[in-house]
């Protein structure tokens, strides 16, 4: 709100903050208003849709295909599987009540079709028993209503499913990791596929900034063939994280010219009309100085490294630097998921020289 009030006074207006949580949600209210911003970091790759679908599709495959993290895959908005979105969303809520509920299945694709076929017999036995002359009560509310056709496309979700990850499961364990990367991106393109009906439409995986990057990737993994990295199948999705959380997503359109968000290092030497310094905690801003695992700080004294503590001071020249500006507004919250937070140094310490009658 103070950087909307800013633009309407014609001023231009910063966030400095180095907490990437606070300035990824002030860049979406802003969007609420039309109002596009520059985040001067970026958005990790791995909180991108694109990426979430990769990392679902990683995870699935390596946890058996469990019912929180397949549901989770086909849940995903991105989720086609060879036809339309809401078919598919609505095929994954058929699978959900006729094989995912109640007791975990034994892992793997096959066990799925069986958990279905079990099912129907419950079902149709349920049924059986119902028309003898019990009472209706008796059969599952889960599966009252559901027959052959609702069934048949549960298979054919299964099928479809199989026919995805057929690149992904006939790699073989260990294998090197740019043939798991490779593979992987293969059963993403499927899944994301809409089917005929959208045929010459560029796959949904690579569309925009987030698709962009993960292209990028997928070239950075071809050109990697020869170094020979290699593990089992169950560790390459932590090292596919390691790699997303490295990647970085720039917007593609313009941003308005009076609208910055940048971290402590980008606005030592921009100067704005009003910034504002968000995020004013401990822990956050300064952070904690993280230990060496390997050094003590007196070792590193002695080595003549640089220990932990000077960052809180690089910290400190960077408050310094960005309350220069003509208008400054400090701010932290008082909370962060649900519990108190305590004041940024920094803060307290102006406070504490500051009039009491200072608003």
């Amino acid at each position: 709100m103070a950087m909307k009030a800013s633009l309407a006074r014609g001023q231009s207006v910063a966030l400095v903050t180095p907490d990437r949580n606070l300035a990824r949600r002030v860049q979406l209210d802003l969007a609420r208003f039309g109002l596009a911003s520059d985040d001067s970091a970026g958005m990790p790759l791995n909180q991108s849709t694109p990426a979430r679908l990769l990392m679902l599709a990683a995870e699935a495959a390596r946890d058996g295909f469990a019912a929180i993290g397949l549901l989770g895959l086909l849940k995903h908005p991105l989720c086609a599987l060879g036809q339309s979105l809401p078919a598919t969303r609505a095929d994954a809520r058929l699978l959900e009540r006729l094989a995912l509920r109640g007791m975990a299945l034994p892992p793997g694709l096959q066990a799925l079709r069986d958990g279905l076929a079990l099912r129907a017999g419950e079902r149709n036995a349920d049924g059986r028993k119902a028309g003898a002359g019990r009472r209706k009560a008796h059969v599952p509310a889960l599966r009252r209503g559901l027959g052959a056709i609702e069934e048949g496309r549960a298979l054919g979700l299964v099928g479809r499913l199989e026919e995805a990850f057929a690149p992904l499961l006939a790699i073989p364990d260990p294998a090197s990791f740019a043939a798991y990367g490779q593979a992987l991106f293969q059963v993403a393109q499927a899944i994301c596929d809409e089917g005929p009906d959208k045929a010459g439409v560029p796959n949904a995986l690579y569309g925009g900034p987030a698709g962009e990057a993960l292209a990028a990737l997928l070239a950075g993994l071809r050109q990697a063939q020869d170094v020979g990295l290699s593990g089992r199948l169950h560790e390459a999705p932590d090292l596919l994280a390691a790699l997303l959380a490295d990647g970085v997503v720039r917007p593609a359109g313009p941003a308005d010219p009076r609208l910055a968000i940048w971290g402590p290092l980008e606005a030592r030497l921009q100067a704005v009309d009003h910034v504002i310094l968000g995020g004013l905690n401990e822990k956050a801003w300064p952070a904690l100085p993280k230990a060496s695992p390997f050094l003590s700080r007196a070792m590193m004294a002695g080595m003549g490294l640089e220990v932990p503590e000077r960052r809180i001071g690089l910290s400190a020249h960077d408050v310094e630097q960005a309350m220069a500006q003509p208008l400054v507004t400090l701010c932290r919250a008082a909370k962060v998921d649900g519990t108190p937070t305590v004041a940024s140094r920094w803060l307290q310490r102006l406070l504490a020289f500051l009039p009491a009658d200072t608003s």
